[in-house]
């Protein structure tokens, strides 16, 4: 699941990202857990700090059937902002 998800417009957090809800996480994860599944937190940060988000997740991240995952292309560093049409 992409719970931040890259966006071509600042937003109101001024990141150029959007967060999914944490009922919306809980819920894909419940339904993946009912199939035995693997849940994978994927991030893509904008203009924002990684760090920002691991204590977010950290509670989720303690189980065994939950990874985290870092899309590089949409981890705008110095300034870039993603095109338009980022993280879609």
């Amino acid at each position: 699941m992409v719970t931040v998800v890259a966006q071509g417009d600042p937003g109101p957090s001024g990141q150029y990202r959007t967060q999914m809800r944490d009922s919306q996480v809980d819920s894909i994860y419940n339904m993946i857990k009912q199939r035995n599944g693997i849940f994978f937190i994927d991030v893509q940060v904008g203009t924002d700090d990684i760090r920002n988000f691991v204590p977010r997740f950290e509670d989720i991240l303690k189980r065994p059937d939950v990874h985290f995952a870092v899309d590089p292309e949409f981890y705008m560093r110095g300034g870039v902002k993603p095109a338009p049409r980022s993280g879609r």
